[in-house]
């Protein structure tokens, strides 16, 4: 029952960017990530928020050079909806999170909030512009301004409403975060169901732009940033206390040399 519930909701979670006419996919994940269903060899599973994922498959990769014999494993994306339920079917044994608990999700789980990273506007490494505006970034949402000023066509590529870095968007901001929910309404732009998606399709697509964090874009070093439109949180759940390997993902998760890798990337290190 827990594999065929976690294999659900990554399927679920759709790692595929839907456009009328066509799909983008995201590159295939690393192998060590390649697996989705626990192993009774394997006893840390670890998934979920895409905006967790860079730092925890470093700090992993980094544990398993010291131990070899190391048996964790990082999953592909399935949000932080798809964390809080996989961890409850016993299918995962930390759930990564972006954004807090609602009430009915926290009961038993107990959630280590590590960092915070900022949530920002990135575009195609060579869109032909440097920053944007508030007004401006609302413009392009609502379809009002779509070419660049040298004419390009600009491409918003969406999220789903429930995706962490939208809602802490807009929190700061309630009309861009309007904006931002009729878009992804409306069907006039690509939608990205996961964090891999979204960061391939603004790879690939020149002139796109879109919603993402800080620290997800500075580990893979091809994007650029043109706003930022406040922060959000990064924690890591546990069915009750942690134990064993999980509560020593967390102590590395706030170690000295995770703290130099996560704030050179955005992040901040929560005490």
């Amino acid at each position: 029952m827990a594999v065929a519930v976690f294999l659900a909701v990554c399927a679920g979670q759709g790692i595929v960017l839907a456009w009328p006419g066509g799909t983008v996919e995201p590159s295939a994940p690393a192998a060590h990530e390649a697996a989705a269903s626990p192993s009774p060899d394997v006893p840390l599973d670890i998934a979920g928020s895409g905006s967790n994922l860079p730092l925890v498959e470093r700090v992993v990769a980094a544990w398993r050079a010291e131990e070899p014999g190391l048996r964790a494993r990082v999953h592909p994306s399935i949000g932080s909806g798809g964390a809080i339920r996989a961890l409850r079917d016993g299918a995962i044994e930390v759930g990564l999170v972006s954004r807090p608990l609602r009430p009915e999700e926290a009961d038993g789980l107990e959630v280590d909030w590590y960092a915070e990273v900022p949530v920002v506007v990135a575009c195609h490494p060579a869109a032909p512009v440097e920053s944007l505006d508030a007004a401006r970034l609302q413009s392009i949402v609502e379809g009002r301004e779509q070419r660049w000023p040298d004419g390009s066509p600009i491409v918003f590529v969406a999220r789903e409403p429930s995706d962490s870095s939208l809602l802490a968007a807009a929190a700061r901001d309630p009309a861009l975060g309007d904006a931002l929910r009729a878009a992804f309404a409306s069907g006039r732009f690509p939608t990205a169901y996961s964090d891999a998606a979204l960061l391939d399709a603004l790879e690939r697509i020149p002139g796109s732009l879109g919603v993402t964090d800080l620290g997800q874009v500075r580990l893979r070093g091809t994007l650029r940033v043109l706003a930022e439109l406040g922060t959000k949180p990064l924690g890591a759940a546990t069915r009750g206390t942690p134990r064993g390997a999980a509560a020593r993902l967390l102590e590395r998760l706030r170690h000295r040399e995770t703290r130099v890798v996560a704030e050179a990337a955005g992040y901040r290190v929560l005490p």
